[in-house]
């Protein structure tokens, strides 16, 4: 556009110098006159208003006022004073150059010329020059947005790095209280497998000893009657005296076992009790484990995240985090690990259960009749005689006794 407006300029130029070089050839004899003739002087007037027209309008700073300089077949007026990014930039924004571009993260600037490589002129005809434009930078206080970045990815990765250290704290502190918990479940499982045994050896020796107690009861009836046949004393009357006899016998000797196998069951049972009361100390030591777990890691937590901010304020930088809500997180995250404790203590627990009465009988029976039983328990006698016999009483005419070392021996263990 620019060349075409430089031809046409010089055409007129051409032209005008033509048509006063033809009027002075033609009137030679008459220059004189026209020059003072009032009559040419309309004509000589509007050649010159018509040839400072052109000066005028094809100058430099007009044409570059009214059309950008941009190549060939793009002729679009500029517009009147445009902004971008807070930048004026005049007649026309060119948007590649002189501002602050957030995409990048740096400053835009040329020396002025469009992209074209031509001047830039506002509409007053006054060259822009963007080079000495000041742009603000929002990152400049950081040493650039490079700098800023970086520094906020140290506060998150900080963050995190604090995070991750609180869960793996829990972690830990779940291991410990797992190891706390196993071992105390083998104790448990241990003390109940005594208890077990100490029932089925009380049931053993019950059991073991009322049968020899039936049997010295059933020998002494029998031998009290083979007497009272050989003393030609036999009558319903002796041999009913001789049955009871040999039952309050017998009954005292079954009251002392029972009452023996009573207190072993009593002390038992206490041990029972004892165990059943561990668990929920257990419980309860666990559950103090886990607070002060907990606690420990958010005090550790705070105490990170406390720096942090303080080096966020100190760098001037926006705010990345709240130290409440990553404490909460981090206690959230732990908590749920160490609950995991609760349900290991439950579920071991539940495998650990005492026998029922029916399989402590079971398994007594089963060791009388096995012969697998250990030592008897209980104190008993086995040898003993009513004492009207004892003592030499008279019973349906017969005066000697049946046994005369009766209460001689007994089956407790180590006597």
């Amino acid at each position: 556009m620019n060349y075409k407006i430089r031809a046409t300029y010089k055409l007129a130029s051409l032209i005008t110098a033509l048509i006063i070089s033809v009027l002075i050839y033609t009137n030679k004899g008459k220059i004189n006159m026209a020059l003072y003739n009032p009559s040419t002087w309309s004509f000589v007037d509007d050649l010159q208003n018509f040839v400072d027209d052109l000066q005028n309008t094809y100058s430099p700073s007009n044409l570059t006022s009214s059309f950008r300089s941009v190549p060939a077949g793009d002729a679009t007026p500029m517009a009147s004073s445009t902004s971008t990014g807070g930048q004026t930039l005049g007649a026309k924004t060119d948007p590649g150059y002189g501002y602050y571009d957030a995409a990048s993260g740096g400053m835009v600037t040329s020396d002025g010329l469009n992209a074209s490589g031509n001047p830039i002129f506002d509409a007053s005809g006054n060259r822009i020059d963007y080079g000495a434009t000041t742009q603000t930078d929002p990152f400049a206080r950081w040493g650039g947005k490079s700098v800023y970045d970086n520094q906020i990815n140290a506060l998150n990765t900080g963050k995190n790095n604090v995070y991750n250290t609180g869960i793996a704290g829990g972690e830990a502190g779940y291991t410990t209280g797992r190891g706390s918990i196993l071992d105390f479940i083998d104790s448990a499982r241990r003390t109940q497998t005594g208890i077990d045994t100490g029932r089925a050896n009380v049931a053993y020796s019950q059991k073991t000893g009322a049968d020899a107690i039936e049997g010295m009861v059933g020998r002494g009836i029998q031998s009290g009657g083979v007497m009272l046949a050989n003393k030609n004393a036999a009558s319903s009357g002796a041999a009913g005296q001789i049955a009871r006899a040999y039952g309050e016998l017998g009954n005292r000797e079954m009251a002392g076992l029972s009452g023996q196998a009573a207190l072993e069951n009593q002390d038992l049972t206490m041990q029972q009790n004892d165990l059943t009361n561990s668990f929920g100390t257990q419980k309860r030591k666990i559950d103090e484990f886990k607070a002060k777990t907990i606690n420990d890691i958010a005090t550790t937590a705070e105490a990170d995240l406390t720096a942090l901010e303080t080096q966020r304020l100190k760098s001037d930088l926006p705010t990345q985090f709240a130290i409440d809500a990553e404490i909460a997180r981090i206690k959230e995250g732990v908590t749920a690990k160490l609950g995991e404790l609760d349900s290991l203590l439950s579920t071991e627990q539940s495998k650990i259960n005492p026998m029922t009465g029916a399989q402590v009988a079971a398994k007594g029976y089963q060791m009388a009749e096995s012969g697998q039983g250990g030592p008897q328990m209980f104190n008993f006698n086995t040898n003993a005689a009513p004492m009207s016999f004892s003592t030499g009483g008279n019973v349906g005419g017969a005066s000697a006794p049946v046994y005369s070392n009766a209460f001689s021996k007994n089956k407790r263990q180590g006597v």
